[in-house]
């Protein structure tokens, strides 16, 4: 998250990330790596930095797999939006 961490303090969003410390993730560093840049860059463009924009990464070990989260204190994905967001050809949330 190196990349996304310089890009938010720039911006004055603070971020926060919450991992266990012996977490050990077998995969593509790096589309995992992808995955987490895309979605802390989505929370970025919905948090107000002028309001003490906070955003939270964390990941923790469930069952035999890894959940990844991406949080933020922005004013969240509207109802009617919710439903298709990880649909395929999903169209920009830009304008919410």
């Amino acid at each position: 998250i190196m990349p996304v961490d310089s890009l938010l303090h720039r911006r004055g969003t603070s971020i926060q990330v919450v991992t266990p410390s012996d977490l050990i993730v077998n995969t593509d560093p790096l589309r995992l790596k992808q995955i987490i840049s895309n979605l802390a860059r989505n929370s970025m463009k919905f948090v107000n930095a002028n309001d003490r924009g906070m955003i939270t990464i964390s990941a923790y070990v469930l069952d035999d797999s890894v959940q990844v989260c991406v949080e933020d204190n922005g004013p969240g994905i509207p109802l009617d939006k919710r439903q298709n967001l990880f649909g395929r050809f999903q169209e920009s949330l830009d304008s919410l």
